[in-house]
């Protein structure tokens, strides 16, 4: 499917860690069908960002970053939450399992939380 097809996705991943934020006072993200979805409150007008499975998502305090990080990769995307730009992507060296993301007042440091997986 290519993204420019897409014109509305209805319905909510809710077995995704923090998976609805706010970006301002119009405008939510949340996760849904492989996609983070940017909707404004108002017009209900909705933007995309295709991604993976997503595990969790985060907004930085600052407001202009997204956090998104997908299952089973251990990587952490930033967006940029005006534009839906791709900013960077951050490896993250401890385990593919992330389970929570928090993106610092300053935007400059990202801090996550992932768990290795279980093993006999």
């Amino acid at each position: 499917m290519n993204i420019y097809d897409l014109e509305h996705i209805v319905g909510v991943q809710a077995d995704i860690f923090n998976g609805i934020v706010t970006i301002d006072d119009k405008n939510i993200a949340f996760a849904a069908a492989r996609h983070v979805v940017v909707q404004n409150i108002d017009s209900n007008a909705q933007r995309f960002i295709p991604t993976g499975e997503i595990a969790t998502l985060a907004r930085s305090p600052s407001r202009d970053l997204i956090g998104v990080a997908e299952k089973g990769t251990g990587v952490v995307n930033l967006y940029d939450a005006k534009t839906l730009r791709f900013i960077r992507k951050l490896p993250h060296k401890s385990g593919t399992n992330i389970r929570h993301i928090s993106i610092c007042k300053e935007s400059m440091h990202c801090i996550v939380l992932s768990s290795q997986p279980d093993t006999l």
